[in-house]
């Protein structure tokens, strides 16, 4: 009887020790990171590769010519798993350790941003200010808080209640940001701007480190859940068909009415009839149309943003070359965005 691998990396080496072949090691490699980039559970995506170790070795042959291309293979068992109704993605949730973590790691990648700024215009003489030290922070609070608030709020009222929700921490986010340039760009902490954005980006970085050592991931406790009722089971299950972020309104209230109905004809339980409501969201494909739409009109509203910033500098007779690049940049990836919508229709 085949040992069972414990985690993703011990998986991944054991496809390579089937045959002892280090190209089945880059193939499980890739399959494992295509699964993981789609959000897949690491216990399914173990029990993938643990099935593809045991293929490898009783075939004898190479995993790219038994299995075929790894991404491929990825799309495959996460088909599969949709219609067998394997639960394959965990629900979206927020750790206050991982929030305080992330949102650190997000002010170093600003202050990163940052220094290079400094480093393109040459502002080597601009002083470092309390701006360019709680600037990034600020920023990255607000980044953080926008998405947080957006799933949050997509998964218990709609698509468009999370973008409205989202919408509203964004403003006050920018309000404060731009509250603490206009009071901390005349407080002088050092004389170099390039070195002080390094030195925050570093201490940022530095600091994420620290409180993920300080404050250790407590273990999630499995316990016993008690049965859903129906009513809880079709909100459970609206909520996971609203996070995926690929299926209308109408067409969520379409399956919430037929899954009720289906279940009353049968004379069953909707939990009992369809199992855990997350793996029956899973079971329906993807509709790229929808995503596309969606991320088109977001890249749309950022261009709308850079445009007004523009007009903004232009009336007050301060443009920049820069705000025309973010610009020019910004129209093109709508452009590009709306591109794939028509190819997707």
């Amino acid at each position: 009887m085949r040992q069972q691998a414990t985690d993703v990396a011990a998986a991944i080496d054991r496809v390579g020790a089937a045959r002892g072949a280090p190209e089945d090691t880059d193939w499980a490699r890739r399959g494992a990171a295509a699964l993981l980039i789609a959000d897949v559970l690491e216990a399914r995506v173990v029990e993938a590769l643990e099935e593809a170790a045991a293929q490898v070795s009783d075939a004898g042959e190479p995993a790219q010519t038994l299995l075929g291309d790894p991404d491929e293979w990825a799309a495959e068992h996460r088909s599969r798993w949709r219609e067998e109704g394997t639960e394959q993605t965990a629900a979206p949730t927020a750790v206050r350790r991982d929030l305080v973590i992330e949102t650190l790691i997000i002010a170093s990648l600003y202050s990163g941003l940052f220094f290079v700024y400094e480093l393109i215009t040459w502002s080597w003489s601009d002083p470092f200010t309390l701006a360019g030290l709680a600037a990034p922070l600020a920023l990255a609070v607000t980044s953080r808080a926008v998405e947080a608030t957006f799933t949050a709020a997509r998964a218990r009222r709609s698509h468009p209640g999370g973008v409205i929700a989202a919408v509203l921490v964004g403003a006050v986010g920018v309000a404060v940001t731009v509250g603490t340039f206009a009071v901390g760009n005349g407080i002088v902490l050092g004389p170099r701007a390039p070195l002080g954005a390094l030195g925050a980006m570093v201490g940022y970085g530095l600091l994420a480190w620290i409180v993920a050592q300080l404050w250790r991931e407590q273990p999630r406790r499995a316990g016993t859940q008690e049965p859903l009722s129906d009513d809880e089971w079709l909100a459970a299950l609206g909520s996971a068909l609203r996070t995926r972020g690929d299926m209308t309104g109408a067409r969520i209230a379409t399956v919430l009415a037929e899954a009720k109905e289906h279940a009353q004809d049968a004379g069953t339980s909707l939990p009992a009839e369809f199992g855990p409501p997350r793996a029956y969201a899973q079971r329906f494909e993807e509709d790229r149309a929808v995503r596309a739409r969606r991320t088109a009109w977001l890249t749309t509203a950022g261009a709308l943003g850079v445009l007004s910033y523009n007009v903004i500098t232009v009336l007050d007779g301060t443009p920049s070359l820069w705000g025309g690049l973010w610009l020019l940049v910004s129209a093109i990836i709508a452009a590009l965005s709306w591109r794939t919508v028509r190819e997707l229709r």
